[in-house]
């Protein structure tokens, strides 16, 4: 709240410090063998990357996600989602990959199929430690979507789940869209 205000002037520039500080936290902990390289400390502790009840206990670390992530939305809006998000993700860092599906779930410069498309394109649907934003993309964009879509991201998460993930995404889908029929593949 404090920086809202300023949002729009300081978002390039404290995005840059906040993600740098992020990547840097994250190789610290890799480097001390804290971490495996697709895990992240800092990211299990954050359930979601919006606010929420259930990160009682606020560190550091959470007011520059909170940083990475308002600033993030606000590039998002002067230089487009997808750019925001590529940028993001090109670090490969669990907790800047969350920021970058929370960005996408909540982007309203793309399309409900290019949401969908873009978990199928970067093997996001099947990945676990990406449930809570994964699941709030689909939230978002899979009530709009095409049919054809909604079947080829179905179609594109069976391969590499286990029975209860393929169970817990259908399950999922129907919710959010109870008109849905998921197709055996």
């Amino acid at each position: 709240k404090v920086i809202e205000p300023s949002l729009r002037d300081l978002a390039h520039p404290v995005f840059h410090i906040a993600t740098a500080s992020l990547i840097k936290a994250h190789r610290a902990f890799r480097m001390h063998a804290l971490t495996e390289t697709g895990f992240d400390l800092i990211s299990i502790a954050r359930v979601s990357i919006e606010p929420s009840d259930h990160d009682a206990v606020r560190s550091g670390f959470d007011v520059v996600i909170d940083l990475v992530r308002d600033t993030a939305q606000q590039r998002s809006r002067d230089r487009g989602s997808q750019e925001v998000v590529k940028d993001l993700l090109d670090h490969n860092v669990l907790l800047l990959t969350r920021i970058a599906l929370w960005l996408l779930s909540t982007a309203e410069d793309v399309s409900a199929d290019g949401k969908l498309q873009a978990l199928i394109d970067d093997n996001r649907i099947r990945v676990p430690p990406y449930r809570p934003e994964v699941f709030r993309v689909l939230d978002n964009a899979f009530p709009e979507a095409s049919e054809d879509m909604k079947q080829r991201l179905w179609t594109a998460s069976q391969p590499a789940i286990d029975r209860y993930e393929s169970f817990n995404l259908a399950s999922w889908l129907v919710r959010t869209d109870p008109s849905f029929e998921p197709s055996r593949p």
